[in-house]
């Protein structure tokens, strides 16, 4: 154990022994009314949140609905250690405990995921490009935090994120409808219409169908050559429905078939240049790119259709359940982008003359997934003696591909003297497009097709050492292999034509320990592990590469499989009108994927780093303080670090992975409030609640951090254009600074409706959330920033 780590467990050490010291709240005294019981299904079978033996939070319908939520970034807000890292619409990256590798690109298919989401039974993770789902009619969301390895499987490392809806209800008919409308400062205007029907027929029998619409406002303007100006341009739409149905067979066999389908479309990214290679201060004319503008050339995009389809079917076995889950993902995925200034800064160093850098370039990223998963499993309580066991398959089947297409690029690379011979050697690849061959005017054309299998045995149980001790111990064998193709084409490409496979198996484990301190407060410890599995990256653009990044990045080809072991102690339960959790823990990592970004070859290449930690403490609080105001408290403290250095073939350090430099895409420290008044009416109520969230400073990538990593600025080296010589310094902080976001909601509740007005971003905070970088800031460097202030208004009956 090296000199970090060992920081590490001092760290969780003394946060042990500050949790064993903590004051717990009072068993006597104030009691407002009983605490909710909130059924999870974390352990595979149902429990109380508060008797499951390790750390998990659990947003209910109520919750969702007071706060607003929309989306996984809105719940986040009020879940002590996840965060979102807002990369755009339709891609943003989820972290659990600060556990991450940092930030993982479009062009990265086959990065893969550190967190696990799933829909009710239906693993949805596609590491960068999970589902943004519609939260309206969901009955919880479950944040299990720490690896949940033995029982979610690969993809669970920093913890696991579940959606889990109504289910039909055969007990009565019912129905609820919403329908609101926004307005964001100095942008524009968004609205949205939902419903739910819920119908029992035949007894034991029901139907739910829930649909759909939202309009979101835009908020970023978009200038362009001569003077030109669009506002709003990243304004979008999502429109989607959920029908499921409940049908009880006979006396011990139930179904319950899931259909969902989304559609999201959006008209630009949420991106705020600071750099931009076609047009700044340098540039004659010098444009000056403002707060909440990018500057563009060609209309940008996201466009994600989803289609979710799965059987769950339970058949009672005496004490046991028996259940089957099948179900279906397909994924259709578009990300459309200006990408003018990347090819204008490649050119520019062909010698192209500076009238033909302006040609319009549009990178297109599209995905196609089908994924087929199946899982077999078996849970039966008998006397102080509960388990799980089962079988899980799964087949995934990803095509990427990638475009670039340019029109007038031929002819301009004809007449270039530098880029005739690369053009000649590169420009034609038949095996691109299925044989098709390269299309005329694409510098670049990239296929991408994978596919991967990976079938598991896990089983978990718990029993009682004696009336106030349990025990639990599970464990999960996988195995996995993954093949894929890389077809490439055009002058900015490597032509190549290869094929790769990885193979992996393991057998993961977890050990738990319960024991009752008082009647209302219970502590956890537990021994925890997680992987992730390995891959291949794409080879480098080596056409654009320079020497530097040609001779530092050429090298990294496979990488292999990550796997963490978390230690945890815990402390959770509820009295007097008050829960309470906490948590320290410590998490050793090994062979952490880092992804680096080979700037120059426009290509991003993950590695292993050989060692990592996370070490911290998590705590949450709710509770009432009158009959009338309710306060709820989460906040987390994260140490994630790098325990080994990585050096260049030069000496140097490579890209920030220093000891003791922190990972990348995550705070290390977050924390959250809201803050509850109702008053009585005759009909009803009014309630005030205001919601409070502070997020510490974050880096994007482990480059944007110190000794030698450029932090805070950029230098535009060859990038002479427009009166820019290529030597000009810029004064870009590209460490993202905390900052703090508050909103505010007054609901009047009356008999079956209510009327709400709220206010997010209350004080318009100007947060950038993260760093977007082409070329490695070459050809452009932005931050991903919020939405300023918006104020609505939501009506909903039910």
């Amino acid at each position: 154990m090296n000199i970090a780590a060992i920081h590490s467990a001092r760290v969780l050490c003394l946060s042990v022994l500050a949790l064993s010291a903590m004051p717990l709240p009072a068993q006597s005294g104030r009691n407002d009314g009983p605490i909710e019981e909130i059924i999870v299904t974390a352990t595979k079978r149902d429990t109380a949140l508060l008797d499951v033996p390790f750390s998990i939070n659990a947003q209910t319908a109520e919750q969702l609905r007071k706060s607003g939520a929309e989306s996984m970034e809105d719940l986040s807000r009020n879940v002590a250690g996840l965060n979102i890292q807002n990369f755009g619409p339709g891609q943003s990256q989820i972290t659990i405990r600060g556990i991450s590798a940092g930030e993982v690109r479009r062009d990265q298919p086959g990065a893969k995921e550190q967190v696990g989401i799933y829909l009710d039974e239906t693993p949805i993770s596609l590491s960068l490009f999970s589902p943004e789902l519609d939260l309206y009619d969901l009955n919880r969301v479950e944040t299990l935090r720490g690896p949940q390895g033995t029982l979610f499987g690969a993809g669970s490392i920093g913890g696991t994120v579940r959606y889990i809806t109504n289910a039909p209800d055969p007990d009565r008919r019912q129905a609820s409808l919403s329908v609101g409308w926004n307005g964001i400062s100095g942008g524009g205007d968004g609205n949205h219409i939902k419903g739910m029907y819920n119908l029992p027929f035949g007894g034991d029998n029901a139907l739910r169908a829930v649909f759909y619409r939202s309009a979101f406002g835009g908020y970023i303007d978009a200038l362009g050559e001569n003077g030109s100006r669009t506002e709003d341009v990243n304004d979008g739409e999502r429109t989607g429905f959920r029908l499921s149905a409940a049908l009880q067979a006979n006396d011990t066999v139930s179904l319950r078939p899931t259909l969902i389908w989304q559609e999201t479309a959006y008209n630009g990214f949420n991106r705020e240049d600071a750099h931009n290679f076609l047009a700044g201060p340098f540039t004659t004319p010098q444009v000056q790119i403002g707060v909440h503008e990018q500057y563009l050339l060609l209309q940008e995009g996201w466009d994600d259709e989803t289609l979710i389809a799965d059987l769950v079917a339970e058949v009672r076995l005496g004490d046991a359940v028996l259940t089957s889950v099948s179900s279906y993902l397909g994924r259709d995925a578009l990300a459309s982008r200006d990408s003018t200034a990347l090819s204008a800064s490649v050119l520019v160093s062909f010698g192209v003359a500076e009238e033909d850098l302006l040609l319009p370039s549009n990178l297109r990223d599209s995905t196609d997934l089908k994924q087929i998963s199946q899982e077999l499993r078996l849970a039966a309580a008998v006397n102080d003696l509960d388990y799980v066991v089962g079988l899980f398959w799964t087949d995934i089947d990803r095509d990427f591909n990638q475009r670039l297409p340019t029109p007038g690029f031929d002819a301009v690379a004809e007449r270039t003297g530098g880029l005739t011979k690369t053009l000649s050697d590169m420009r034609d690849n038949p095996a691109v497009g299925g044989g098709a061959g390269m299309p005329p005017d694409t510098p670049f054309a990239g296929d991408i097709p994978f596919k991967r299998k990976q079938q598991a045995l896990f089983a978990e149980a718990g029993w009682s050492l004696n009336g106030r001790t349990r025990m639990s111990l599970g464990g999960r064998y996988y195995s996995f292999d993954e093949s894929r193709r890389f077809v490439s084409g055009g002058a900015f490409s490597t032509a190549e034509n290869r094929s790769d496979g990885v193979e992996s198996d393991g057998f993961l484990m977890r050990a738990l320990l319960s024991w009752e301190m008082t009647e209302a407060y219970t502590l956890n410890a537990q021994v925890s592990q997680g992987f992730r599995l390995r891959g291949v990256n794409n080879p480098l653009n080596v056409s654009v590469c320079n020497p530097i990044d040609r001779e530092t990045f050429g090298g990294f080809q496979d990488y292999g499989d990550e796997s963490l072991t978390n230690f945890e102690v815990g402390v959770k339960g509820a009295s007097g009108g008050v829960t309470f959790n906490a948590s320290v823990f410590y998490a050793d990592i090994q062979d952490l994927q880092t992804t680096l970004d080979a700037g120059s070859c426009s290509s991003r290449v993950i590695f292993n780093v050989p060692e990592a930690s996370a070490s911290g403490i998590e705590v949450e609080v709710d509770g009432n303080l009158t009959q009338r105001l309710s306060v709820s408290f989460a906040a987390s403290a994260v140490d994630n670090v790098f325990d080994s250095t990585a050096r260049a073939p030069n000496g140097k350090i490579l890209q920030g992975v220093e000891a003791g430099n922190r990972l990348a895409a995550s705070p290390q420290f977050t924390a959250s409030s809201a803050l509850a008044y109702s008053i009585p009416t005759a009909a009803g109520s009014v309630d005030f609640d205001l919601y409070w969230q502070t997020i510490g400073d974050q880096i994007t990538q482990p480059a944007d951090q110190g000794p030698g990593a450029g932090a805070g600025f950029l230098t535009g080296r060859n990038l002479n254009y427009r009166g820019a010589t290529g030597d000009e310094m810029l004064n870009i902080d590209i460490e993202l600074p905390a900052y703090t976001l508050m909103n505010f909601r007054a609901t009047w509740y009356h008999n079956e409706w209510q009327l709400g007005l709220f206010i997010n971003n209350l004080t318009d905070e100007r947060a950038r959330l993260s760093l977007d970088r082409e070329r490695g800031g070459r050809a452009r460097l932005a931050y991903r920033v919020n939405q300023p202030r918006t104020i609505g208004l939501v009506w909903r009956t039910e």
